[in-house]
Order: C-alpha cells, then sequence, then structure tokens
C-alpha cells in the first residue's frame, strides 16, 4: 500500500475513532496532525486518562493509559514482579513498565493493514483498557506504598 494510502486509511481511522468517542458522548482533545486523540475517564477509585494512537507507519490503532503516579523506588523490583505476573494472565494488551522511573502504563493494540476496523473493536480496546487499568492502578498504588504486599498482590491474581 502506498505511503498515500497510508495516510489516508490511517485518517479515516482517526475519524471514525473520534465518531465513536462521539457516540459515546466522550469529551476529548484531538490533535489531527499527529492523529493523536487525549480523553479521560473515571474509574472506582482512580481517574483513567487515555491517549488513543493512530499510527500511520506501522498501520496501528494503538491505545495507552499512563497510571498517574511513579512506584516508590524501593517497591520498584517487587512492581516489577507484579507486571510480569499480570501480563502473564492477560489475553489482550499489556502493563508496561519503566524500572528506572517507575512509571507503568497499559497498552492495546490492533492493526488496520489492509482493513477496516469496526465499532466493536473499537469498544472492545477501550472496554478493555479502562476496566483492567482500573482494575490494577490501585494495587499498584497501594503495592508502591507498602500498604499491599507484593505476596497478596500474586495470592489475589491467583485467586481471580
Amino acid at each position: 500500500m502506498p505511503m498515500e494510502d497510508n495516510l489516508a486509511h490511517a485518517q479515516g481511522v482517526f475519524g471514525d475513532v473520534c465518531r465513536f468517542l462521539d457516540k459515546l458522548g466522550w469529551k476529548y482533545n484531538r490533535i489531527e496532525d499527529k492523529l493523536l486523540i487525549h480523553c479521560q475517564a473515571q474509574g472506582e477509585d482512580l481517574p483513567i486518562d487515555v491517549v488513543i494512537d493512530v499510527n500511520t507507519e506501522r498501520m496501528l490503532l494503538v491505545m495507552f493509559s499512563a497510571f498517574p503516579f511513579a512506584i516508590q523506588e524501593d517497591k520498584r523490583l517487587e512492581a516489577a514482579m507484579a507486571v510480569c505476573a499480570v501480563n502473564n494472565s492477560l489475553v489482550e494488551g499489556s502493563f508496561d513498565y519503566d524500572i528506572n522511573s517507575g512509571k507503568i502504563h497499559f497498552r492495546i493494540a490492533n492493526s488496520f493493514f489492509n482493513c477496516e476496523i469496526s465499532e466493536e473493536t473499537f469498544k472492545y480496546m477501550l472496554g478493555g483498557l479502562c476496566e483492567l487499568v482500573d482494575l490494577y492502578n490501585d494495587k499498584f498504588f497501594m503495592l508502591s506504598k507498602g500498604t499491599y504486599s507484593i505476596e497478596q498482590f500474586l495470592t489475589d491474581l491467583a485467586n481471580k
């Protein structure tokens, strides 16, 4: 697919995502020249920041959500163990963790190379992102603060 076709296709996906968010009644900021969307959902405890990137080069729709905190230095090894354990249990998406900064974010992606992405796919990706971030952000926060041990984290994960 020539580069101009990739850009046109990516712009179409970007428009489809915006229309989907409009349909949901979400407020969002769009950066059209970069095909980026910033929005926010309210979880049960912490807000969920969402960045949606329509990546023209890789022909991917990528949704990210960065946690609004960093893991404290003395808990970063435990957080690395927790991230690995959670990722091992996931079917789609993953938590990315920078052990140097203590930052965690969730990422889910879907290719649109030579295909269309349906509204159901948007719904699945955004719903999955929000559900998983909401499920784990408070657990990682408590782990970072020392009010939730790695042993309890792993036990709870095994029993879910």
